[in-house]
């Protein structure tokens, strides 16, 4: 059973506790001590020494609860942000590929943040304010019943207005955090779509939808805030009219003789320590509104549908097919994608697959690395997908995609990834991806910054240091979704000419749009309306004159064209 993020750090809460029971006791002992003063004034130097002792046994307790208090709720915000990273991280493709990431974003650091502040501020006053309401009530009730029972009236009524204003604060801030992950998708689209936004002059319209989400927010938010300002307004008048029963009530008594001047004094302050958290209720109530939407927010990525796990952690099989589809079928929600797929590849060939944008290309790959569940048969290294353990499986392979990702730091750090590798290894990698010429020209050599998301390298290099990356895990099945898509033919050929070399140590699938890109490949499948259509070599493809042929003729002449 994987621990809870809430009770992990116990320890802390109940050490808080612990520390809030002896503040609230030192202050009703200060309550008592004051009373003891002006009723017995020949006693004031013992009891002002007693008084200080209990002030600096209350300033001590304080500071430490405080601190505990602080301590959980830090410890509570780690573990969640721990856990939705993890969440995303194992979670199925069709899941987290379909999230929004500035909402989840959002979710992560701001809902996670609320949560932390709702148990270091809401939770440490709720249950220091209910200590001192026990203690008050427990003492006020010693020195006279009738003005205890008249005290909890007057509370019972503050708290049943308080809750009447619950479900409209509720139902506001549910609004508020919605706008507020809004406007933080629509920041982002703005922050990575720079440059195309200013290439299109998109700018005015773009500012347009930024400052609708913005005013959005600000509505909800204000509607938000004049609800809780209502109930806080209220629950202040209904708190104050129960404080001043206490005076009054006490000058009646006075006068009957059963008061002293001090125990009114003390009666007062016992009332106050009643009063006070009935005055925070209706901030703390509102709070935990509030926080009942941010966690649903953050349990709704906690969850998120797992990978599925177990499976065994087999070797690949030196004898027959490296991946094997048979009959396979897979559909993306109602649509199908792949439909009654077959084929091989063997072990040593540099295989590639090409058709027409959304054929069920890059599908193929997804469903090798078990991405995603399929009907059929699909065997990678010699056993069935779904009898491998997924990262065992994923152990043997890399994927190399379009637009891979590189991590703001340096070449040696996103060839690495934070794992082990000798100088060796590395200029190994480095080499096969033809990546040594341009390394021996940079000043800092693998330890030249990328930039983020490699903004500091062309398109060409970030495509070889992706390479690099792959090829330094040795993969005995190298993935490539259409790694040169975006480069131009010059920079695509020469990359292309070392995937040759590089299937004497790793097999090969390579997705590619552009036909005449491939033709050194041992074989070519063309996917047509998700089924293997033709396959053969690039000669064999062309002499038969079917689909290959008029694929690769009609793109020749779009490259004449040009």
């Amino acid at each position: 059973m994987k621990p809870n993020p809430f009770l992990r750090p116990a320890p802390w809460l109940l050490f808080a506790i612990v520390f809030s029971i002896l503040a609230s006791g030192a202050e009703l002992g200060i309550a008592g001590m004051l009373g003891y003063i002006v009723d017995i004034p020949q006693d004031a130097v013992l009891s002002i020494l007693l008084l200080g002792a209990l002030l600096l046994l209350s300033m001590g307790a304080s500071f430490a609860q405080k601190m505990f208090y602080n301590r959980y709720a830090a410890n509570v915000q780690s573990q969640l942000r721990m856990k939705c990273a993890e969440a995303v991280m194992h979670g199925t493709a069709a899941v987290t590929c379909g999230k929004q990431f500035g909402d989840v974003l959002a979710r992560v650091n701001e809902d996670v943040h609320a949560i932390y502040s709702f148990f270091e501020e809401t939770v440490s006053g709720f249950i220091q304010g209910m200590i001192s309401l026990i203690l008050g009530f427990v003492f006020l009730a010693r020195m006279d019943a009738r003005l205890a029972l008249l005290v909890v009236s007057g509370s019972v009524l503050l708290l049943f207005v308080t809750l009447l204003f619950n479900i409209p604060i509720k139902k506001a801030h549910r609004r508020w955090r919605e706008s507020q992950s809004e406007m933080s998708v629509v920041a982002q689209d703005i922050l990575e779509g720079q440059l195309d936004i200013k290439a299109m002059g998109l700018e005015a319209g773009v500012l347009r939808k930024f400052e609708k989400s913005v005013r959005t927010w600000e509505t909800a938010f204000f509607r938000r805030n004049k609800i809780r300002a209502w109930n806080r307004a209220t629950s202040m008048l209904f708190a104050v009219l129960v404080f001043l029963v206490v005076p009054g009530y006490g000058a009646l008594r006075i006068l009957d003789g059963a008061f002293t001047v001090g125990m009114v004094l003390a009666c007062i302050q016992s009332a106050r320590m009643i009063s006070s958290p009935l005055q925070g209720i209706e901030y703390q109530l509102s709070s935990f509104a509030s926080v009942k939407v941010n966690m649903h927010r953050v349990f709704d990525i906690l969850k998120t549908e797992r990978e599925r796990a177990g499976g065994i952690a087999f070797a690949f099989s030196a004898n027959g097919p490296i991946v094997r589809f048979s009959d396979v079928h897979f559909r993306y929600g109602q649509q199908e994608v792949l439909s009654d797929m077959s084929f091989s590849v063997n072990r040593g060939e540099l295989v590639a697959i090409v058709g027409a944008s959304g054929s069920g290309k890059s599908t193929v790959l997804q469903l090798i690395l078990g991405l995603y569940p399929a009907q059929g048969q699909i065997s990678v290294g010699g056993h069935d997908v779904q009898a491998w353990d997924l990262a065992a499986l994923r152990a043997h392979t890399a994927l190399v995609q379009q637009s891979d990702f590189l991590f703001p730091g340096s070449i040696r750090e996103n060839l690495c990834c934070g794992q082990p590798h000798s100088e060796e290894e590395i200029g190994d990698a480095v080499r096969r991806a033809g990546l040594t010429e341009w390394l021996h020209a940079q000043p800092g050599g693998l330890d030249a910054q990328v930039g983020e998301q490699g903004a500091l390298l062309s398109g060409g290099l970030k495509q070889r240091v992706s390479l690099a990356r792959a090829l330094l895990r040795e993969p005995e099945l190298l993935l490539l979704d259409e790694p040169t898509a975006a480069l131009d033919a010059q920079t695509e050929e020469a990359i292309l000419r070392d995937l040759i070399r590089i299937k004497e140590r790793s097999t090969c699938i390579l997705v590619a749009h552009r036909l005449a890109a491939i033709t050194e490949a041992d074989r070519i499948l063309l996917i047509e309306e998700g089924r293997i259509a033709e396959q053969g070599t690039h000669e064999e493809l062309l002499a038969r004159k079917g689909a290959y042929w008029k694929l690769f003729h009609a793109q020749a002449e779009e490259g004449s064209d040009e």
